[in-house]
């Protein structure tokens, strides 16, 4: 989708979400990758940026009160590797909604408190598009 039609799409939801008409709905918007094309992705940090993609999560204020565990895993996940796998199992959960997804053993969710420290072979992330390894001091100018 070209960025003008997209920006067309994201009005209309807007315009919809602030009219009320989009109360029982959870969006996630997210990206494949972070920065891509800007002048510093040569460099280490714009490297490590590139493998950072952006996730937003926007919830229904009622359902955050009805969940207030929900509410406090985002919080708390927001500093925290989230993978897609996460979003899969938070999809499933809210599509149980208002009963109980019974989710594979082990699966996590970004509805619940992920690990607070995890290397990327932990989560499944392979090591080519892990963002963890530590970025050097480097000079950009």
């Amino acid at each position: 989708m070209r960025l003008p039609a997209l920006d067309d799409a994201l009005s209309t939801f807007l315009e919809r979400h602030a009219a009320g008409l989009l109360r029982d709905t959870v969006v996630m918007l997210l990206s494949d990758h972070g920065t891509h094309g800007i002048w510093y992705n040569d460099y280490e940090i714009g490297a490590a940026e590139h493998k950072l993609p952006v996730l937003y999560v926007l919830a229904p204020d009622w359902l955050m009160r009805e969940r207030p565990a929900w509410q406090a895993a985002l919080r708390a996940n927001t500093r925290r590797m989230v993978t897609v796998r996460e979003l899969y199992h938070a999809i499933v959960q809210l599509a149980a909604y208002p009963n109980t997804a019974s989710l594979e053993a082990g699966a996590l969710s970004i509805l619940d408190p992920l690990p607070e420290h995890r290397t990327c072979a932990e989560a499944g992330v392979p090591e080519e598009f892990c963002a963890c390894r530590r970025v050097a001091a480097q000079a950009i100018a």
